[in-house]
C-alpha cells in the first residue's frame, strides 16, 4: 500500500466509515489550475532572463521576443477578456520594487484582495470570471 491508502484505512478506523480517495490530478480544475500557474511563471522567467541578459550584457532581446509574448497575450484575452488579462500581465511584467506593481486587487464585492503569489491570481483571476458570468447571465435575462 502507498501513504495514502495507510492514512485512508486509519480515518476509516478512527470515524468508523468508508472513504474514497479521489486523485486531485484528474480533477479540471487542479488541471487548469495548474496550467495557468505554469504560464504565468514560465512568462514571468523568460521576462526575468531577457531583463538580467540586457542588465548583464546589453544585449536586448525585446524584438524577437515581443511577438512571441503578444501572441500568448492575445490568448490570454481571448480566454478572460482585455480587463483581466491586463490585470494579469501586470502581474506578469511589472517590477515588485517600483510602483507600477502596486495593484489594488478588489473583488467584485469591493474587498480588498491579497494576491502574493501566482496561486492568488489565479483564484483572483477566477473571481472575476465567475463574477463576469453572472452578470452577463442577468444582462441576457433583461
Amino acid at each position: 500500500m502507498n501513504k495514502a491508502e495507510d492514512y485512508k484505512e486509519l480515518l476509516e478506523q478512527i470515524l468508523n466509515t468508508t472513504l474514497e480517495l479521489n486523485n486531485m490530478k484528474d480533477n479540471p480544475n487542479f488541471q487548469r489550475k495548474k496550467l495557468f500557474i505554469e504560464i504565468v511563471e514560465g512568462m514571468m522567467l523568460l521576462d526575468d532572463r531577457s531583463k538580467k541578459l540586457y542588465q548583464d550584457t546589453g544585449v536586448n532581446l525585446l524584438e524577437w521576443e515581443n511577438q512571441y509574448f503578444k501572441i500568448i497575450e492575445n490568448l490570454l484575452e481571448l480566454c478572460f477578456g482585455p480587463n483581466i488579462s491586463e490585470i494579469i500581465s501586470i502581474y506578469v511584467y511589472a517590477d515588485p520594487d517600483t510602483e507600477e506593481y502596486q495593484v489594488n486587487y478588489t473583488n467584485p464585492k469591493g474587498e480588498d484582495i491579497k494576491v502574493e503569489t501566482v496561486e492568488d491570481l489565479y483564484d483572483y483571476v477566477m473571481d472575476l470570471v465567475e463574477w463576469q458570468i453572472d452578470q452577463d447571465s442577468k444582462d441576457l435575462l433583461k
